[in-house]
This record gives structure tokens, C-alpha cells and sequence, in this order.
């Protein structure tokens, strides 16, 4: 798929971008205006930016109004996360023997479960077979009951939703944009995949958005402790932001769970050392 910057959109209206978060979705939009008006320019066409998820929602909602579903699957009700957890939850508690219900935390087991089975339905991973461990053969115990408890209730999890709309949107009769790019994808799943090529049977041309920024200088420093390279970051960032206070940032921790507490404590006591009055411990950073 092509490369584009996004200097180089067409500014037709026709091209949507799909990102791999809204947080990349929302940061395209600002990002692209600003630039716009930093060019001089007056007025422009809004940048469609889209998650994945968000776009094949409104393309369900369409579908509805212009056709009936041709797939029975797509006339189930689609559960929220919340009913998707509750279900999770009622399949885990009736695979439990009445002598263990107080021993599991079953809602944290469903919440555990409803994101298992999503990768296992987005990466289209193979079904554990009679030798695979314990815990998988568990686990599709509860798939096997999460699967019932829709068919009884007639309801769909969003990932198999996705890949029954995927599947629909071949031949529907719905408007799609001539142009698809993708931003922010480190790789892309099956379903993903299995969008590409419904859109380019579609005839639909495809690229990519090339996020790369040239670094002014690049350095590779060593130190003794996890302790020392979180001083070493918020000190760094304490320059960056001496020379432009509006300065954008990122420090990427590996580890993050176990290094939350202690570079968000550097960074306070570098960046925000006024906070530590405890009448200004939940003041904005």
C-alpha cells in the first residue's frame, strides 16, 4: 500500500482514515487543521478520522435503514460491554461447582475471558485441541457456554459482529469512500486483513499514512537502575520544556505496570514539585 503524509491528502472529501486508536484519530484531525491554517488556508473539508471499530458501526446503522440483513447474524441484538461481561460472567459461574463460587472472582475472570475471546476472534486463532493445558480447555468450556447464552438470547459480541459486517459489506448497497488509508498499525489482524480485501474487491484503493517524525539527534546513554533512567527522562524533559513550555512530549517506559508509580513520582518531583502539598496532590500536572 502507498505511503502518505498529511500534507499530501487529497482534500476531496472522499478519503477516510482509519486509526488504530481515537486517541490517533483525534490527534490526525487537530494535527491536519492546524496545519491547514498555518498554510493560510480559510476554510477546508473536515479530515474524516475513524477507529476501525467506530466506522463499521455506523455502516451497520446505514445498513439497517437501506436493507434488511442478509446475514441472520446481523439481526441479532449486539450486546455492550457491559452485557458482554454479564454474559461472561453467568457462563464462567455455571462451569463452577456450587463449593467454588466464593473461591473465583468471576467477574474478573469475565472480563479476563471477554478479552481472550476477542483476540482469539480478531487473529482467527485455532481452537485448543485435546492436548493443549488446563486453562485452554477451560476456556473453551466457556466459550462453548458464552455461545449458548447468545443463541438463547438471540444476542452477538462485537467481534463477531465485525466479521459478519466485514463479510456483508461485499455486496451491500451502501456508499463507501473512494479512498481507505490506515494510521497507526504496528500489524494487522485477519479481520483487518479480511477488511482489505472486502474494500479492495470493492474497488476501493488503499494506503497507509506515514506517521514517521526525523529526529533532531538520536543518543544512547546507560544507567545503573530503573530508578536512575526515570530521573534521567524527567530531567530530560525538564530541558525540552525550559526551551519551548509548549513542547509535545512522550517517554515511552518499558514495563509500565512496574514503573508507573516511580516515573510519575520523578516527574513530580522535577515538573511539578509544588504539588507536593497534599492540599495540591489532585491538581492538574
Amino acid at each position: 500500500m502507498h505511503s502518505y503524509t498529511l500534507a499530501a491528502l487529497p482534500e476531496d472529501g472522499k478519503t477516510l482514515i482509519l486509526c488504530a486508536n481515537s486517541r490517533l484519530a483525534q490527534s490526525l484531525s487537530s494535527a491536519y487543521n492546524q496545519a491547514r491554517a498555518k498554510n493560510g488556508a480559510q476554510y477546508w473539508t473536515t479530515l474524516d478520522t475513524r477507529t476501525v471499530g467506530s466506522w463499521l458501526a455506523s455502516l451497520a446503522e446505514e445498513m439497517q435503514l437501506r436493507e434488511p440483513a442478509q446475514d441472520p447474524l446481523l439481526e441479532r441484538k449486539l450486546l455492550s460491554s457491559f452485557q458482554e461481561h454479564l454474559l461472561w460472567e453467568k457462563a464462567i459461574k455455571a462451569s463452577l461447582q456450587e463449593h467454588e463460587q466464593g473461591l473465583f472472582d468471576a467477574p474478573a475472570m469475565a472480563a479476563v475471558a471477554a478479552e481472550a475471546h476477542a483476540i482469539v476472534t480478531e487473529w482467527n486463532l485455532p481452537a485448543a485441541d485435546a492436548y493443549a493445558s488446563d486453562e485452554s480447555l477451560q476456556f473453551k468450556e466457556w466459550q462453548t457456554r458464552f455461545s449458548l447464552l447468545c443463541n438463547k438470547y438471540d444476542c452477538i459480541d462485537s467481534s463477531a459482529h465485525q466479521l459478519a459486517l466485514i463479510n456483508a459489506l461485499a455486496t451491500a448497497d451502501v456508499p463507501l469512500p473512494e479512498h481507505v488509508l490506515f494510521a497507526g498499525f504496528l500489524a494487522f489482524t485477519p479481520l483487518e486483513c479480511a477488511l482489505h480485501d472486502m474494500l479492495t474487491q470493492r474497488g476501493i484503493h488503499l494506503g497507509l499514512i506515514d506517521l514517521s517524525v526525523a529526529a533532531e539527534s538520536i543518543r544512547a546513554v546507560s544507567y545503573p537502575d530503573a530508578e536512575s533512567e526515570c530521573l534521567a527522562a524527567a530531567l530530560w524533559a525538564q530541558d525540552k520544556l525550559a526551551v519551548n513550555p509548549l513542547a509535545r512530549l512522550g517517554i515511552v517506559v518499558p514495563d509500565m505496570a512496574a514503573n508507573r508509580d516511580r516515573i510519575q513520582d520523578k516527574l513530580d518531583d522535577i515538573l511539578a514539585s509544588h504539588c507536593i502539598r497534599s492540599s495540591l496532590s489532585e491538581a492538574p500536572r
